[in-house]
């Protein structure tokens, strides 16, 4: 994370279900002193797939999209302190999935289907030829 820190300044990174909240805290002689930094920040994280993840920042009762950077296996974005931020990837959407395989199937039965109906056809004309022509010393 990047900003305008004092040396007193100590960063905390508190996962939650909902997001990790980032807030700095001032450290003097006599302890801890919430509320050390506010103010803009910039925040590098490390990402599984940096090109499909979107951070998204707490405002309220839900989340922001921002715009990040992609730095190598790191996605980069700015941010207010102390804040709330998330790392979201799309989901991949199973229904596709499911529609192109029965989609597959269904065209694969009526492809079967179709050669039965053409093989029967053909045997059933060849069983007709063979009838009505006569054969060689039948005469």
């Amino acid at each position: 994370m990047q900003g305008e820190f004092l040396p007193e300044n100590r960063l905390v990174l508190e996962q939650k279900a909902e997001g990790t909240e980032l807030s700095v805290i001032s450290v003097e002689e006599g302890g801890e002193v919430p509320g050390g930094y506010k103010g803009p920040v910039t925040v590098r994280v490390l990402c599984d797939d940096p090109k499909n993840a979107t951070a998204e920042i707490r405002e309220g009762n839900g989340y922001r999209q921002v715009s990040g950077e992609v730095m190598g296996s790191y996605l980069e974005f700015a941010m207010e302190m102390p804040g709330t931020y998330r790392i979201v990837y799309p989901e991949n959407d199973d229904r596709t999935w499911i529609a192109a395989t029965c989609g597959g199937a269904a065209l694969l039965a009526a492809v079967t289907l179709l050669m039965v109906h053409i093989h029967k056809k053909r045997k059933r004309r060849h069983a007709e030829s063979k009838k009505r022509l006569p054969r060689i010393g039948d005469c």
